[in-house]
């Protein structure tokens, strides 16, 4: 293969670009690593050319995990039972370890309501005793069920057949605290900006 098409001209090649070769079996496309190519151009001592190399350092940074944008006291907003959002609940549940996004087999929580909650804010509400069966979580009074969610750890959701989705997301490892997160999917929800309206603490 020769020079990327940034470096022909009309036609022609400069001598000042240096040629690729590839060799492939016939009749089978190939597409050169453009590592390969890079590296060719960079050991010629008259190579020149605007074209785009990604190296290998270039591909591993374009592959490297987004800084956290977490809130700073997002610990401190979850022990004060603060509304935190949905999207900063996955994502520190997502930089747990395996062990610590785990739920206990069998635990019984205390269930607290929110600090903003016009109804007991910040005090303990109710009590559940929840069960990890094989399949799924069985939680809360009256029971609710939810699923593993294997695209985000750490976290357990459900959708019933009215659209109502509920999720329950861990929030703190060291005091074994979930957040529960509910809206329906069909009535303008929020998504990631859907903010906590229970707490699970064990």
């Amino acid at each position: 293969m020769l020079a990327p098409p940034c470096c022909w001209e009309s036609g022609r090649y400069d001598h000042r670009h240096v040629i690729v070769r590839f060799t492939r079996a016939p009749h089978t496309a190939f597409t050169p690593h453009p590592h390969r190519i890079h590296t060719a151009f960079a050991q010629h001592p008259n190579a020149h050319c605007t074209h785009t190399h990604y190296t290998h350092t270039t591909l591993r940074s374009k592959m490297a995990k987004p800084q956290s944008i977490l809130p700073p006291d997002f610990k401190e907003m979850v022990r004060n039972f603060e509304p935190i959002r949905l999207g900063d609940a996955k994502e520190f549940a997502s930089n747990l370890t395996p062990d610590q996004q785990k739920h206990p087999c069998c635990a019984c929580f205390k269930i607290y309501c929110t600090s903003v909650s016009k109804c007991c804010p910040k005090k303990c509400c109710s009590l559940s005793c929840n069960i990890l069966c094989p399949c799924c979580l069985w939680y809360c009074i009256p029971w609710l069920c939810a699923c593993k969610d294997t695209k985000n750890p750490g976290e357990f959701s459900c959708t019933d057949l009215k659209g109502n989705r509920y999720e329950l997301v861990k929030v703190d490892a060291e005091y074994e605290t979930w957040a529960f997160f509910s809206e329906n999917i069909y009535l303008n929800p929020k998504g990631s900006d859907l903010k906590a309206s229970l707490y699970c603490k064990k």
